[in-house]
């Protein structure tokens, strides 16, 4: 099953509760039998930028980044204008995004309309599941 560590502060939004229960539906979900750890750290937008930078070469900040093999990054600073543009709770954006990473990290992709079609449904089916 998929446990999430936490390697810098845990937002309040994210109680251990609902941690563990996204990764009972993930691990379901990716059909993952074998414990796997997934490291998850909340970085400013400065600290994202300077991520996106030097991993994809792109110098502006993102919401998510997902580094092999286990570890993700969340810039809750961007999920939370991202969560305020599309009228959503910024719990839902922040759990989103999580999800999202995770699906990265076990080889899920959204290069073409057709996998961005299968990663996109999965991740909300996730979202809806959790929430």
């Amino acid at each position: 099953m998929i446990e999430f560590v936490f390697v810098s502060p845990v937002p309040a939004l994210f109680p251990s509760k609902r941690m563990t229960r996204l990764g009972q539906v993930l691990s379901r979900a990716l059909h993952i039998k074998k414990p796997s750890s997934i490291g998850v750290r909340f970085v400013s937008l400065k600290e994202m930028q300077g991520l996106n930078r030097n991993y994809r070469k792109k110098n502006t900040p993102t919401d998510v980044l997902a580094f092999d093999p286990d570890s993700i990054a969340i810039c809750a600073e961007y999920a939370k204008k991202e969560a305020k543009r599309r009228g959503i709770p910024v719990e839902e954006e922040l759990l989103r995004l999580l999800i999202h990473g995770v699906l990265h990290l076990f080889g899920w992709d959204h290069a073409t309309e057709k996998e961005e079609e299968k990663m996109f449904a999965l991740q909300e089916k996730i979202v809806y599941e959790v929430t």
